[in-house]
């Protein structure tokens, strides 16, 4: 059985490739985001041509999370205000 993310089925590519991870992850890497004020538009850049594929949508006061660690990109679609969150952060929340 394969296991799929959105991003595979949004784009079709194979779920056995795997992205080279930009940074290492430790307690300190901002791998997510709190949207106070603003919209954000997630996407992945698929193809030679760079292509971009629209994923979801944020909204004000909503956590942002990638949906894939690799291939997820985001881009502001009106002035935004964030608050970064550290693995540490979420992990301490969840004590």
């Amino acid at each position: 059985m394969q296991h799929k993310t959105l991003f595979h089925e949004l784009t079709g590519v194979d779920p056995r490739i795997k992205g080279d991870r930009p940074t290492l992850l430790t307690p300190d890497t901002v791998s997510y985001f709190f949207l106070a004020k603003g919209h954000v538009m997630e996407f992945y850049r698929i193809g030679p041509q760079a292509k971009k594929v629209v994923a979801l949508f944020f909204g004000p006061e909503e956590f942002v999370l990638p949906s894939h660690t690799d291939f997820s990109g985001f881009a502001a679609l009106d002035k935004v205000e964030t608050e970064e969150l550290t693995h540490r952060t979420i992990i301490r929340a969840l004590l």
